[in-house]
């Protein structure tokens, strides 16, 4: 399981820093070969301690020419291991460690996801539940809303047809730093109109995970920082 939860996370790595002009004259390549792999003659090759695991790591970040990569293994609240791979600045050579940090960016939000799905295991939240029937003090516009309103689980899924964030909603200047969620979506309601009837398109949308934010804030009755 360890090793599942780390090569998970490896190959969102390395498919996040690959080669861009590699990627354009010859396509990606495989991710690794089989010779890379311990047991590949295995149904599911797989890394059975962390030499082997590492070796599998530097694999992928030679073969994706990533830059670099940190990671960390969690068993049941214990870090068990953490190592970084490649480099934190290529020019200067100055290698990656397990203490480097990154611009996480937008994989925050799966992480934010999978947080709003154990609020529905406790339940606290009901992911299929439409977003109107659970926040009253952020304006969105759905002309759809009477037959298909949009639910929780569509903002997660850019499936809410809302368009993309204004410069007003992406700049923060010192004094906004500390802003509540429903502070920052006043500023420009109308990246959230639905642009068709939700749930029948997919278009990437800032905006439905703000939204999405506040639906925590309001659940847990927390600040969503």
């Amino acid at each position: 399981m360890r090793a599942l939860v780390a090569f998970a996370l490896l190959l969102i790595g390395g498919a996040l820093t690959g080669s861009v002009r590699g990627l354009i004259e010859r396509g990606p390549p495989p991710l690794l070969e089989a010779s890379d792999l311990p047991d590949a003659g295995s149904p599911r090759p797989g890394a059975h301690d962390v030499d082997e695991l590492r070796s599998i790591v530097r694999a992928i970040v030679t073969r994706r020419m990533t830059a670099g990569v940190s990671l960390a293994l969690v068993e049941h609240g214990r870090t068990v291991w953490t190592e970084g791979f490649g480099f934190a600045d290529v020019e200067s050579r100055r290698a990656a460690t397990a203490d480097t940090v990154y611009r996480v960016g937008s994989l925050s939000k799966s992480v934010f996801a999978l947080s709003m799905a154990s609020l529905e295991e406790d339940g606290l939240l009901d992911l299929d539940a439409p977003v109107r029937d659970i926040v009253h003090d952020v304006d969105f516009d759905n002309p759809w809303e009477a037959t298909h309103p949009i639910r929780v689980t569509e903002l997660l899924q850019h499936a809410a047809g809302f368009d993309e964030m204004r410069f007003n909603e992406m700049f923060a200047t010192r004094d906004q730093l500390d802003w509540s969620m429903a502070r920052v979506l006043a500023l420009n309601p109308r990246s959230r109109r639905a642009r068709w009837r939700p749930g029948t398109r997919h278009a990437y949308s800032h905006p439905g995970y703000s939204l999405a934010g506040h639906i925590v804030e309001v659940v847990t009755g927390r600040p969503f920082d």
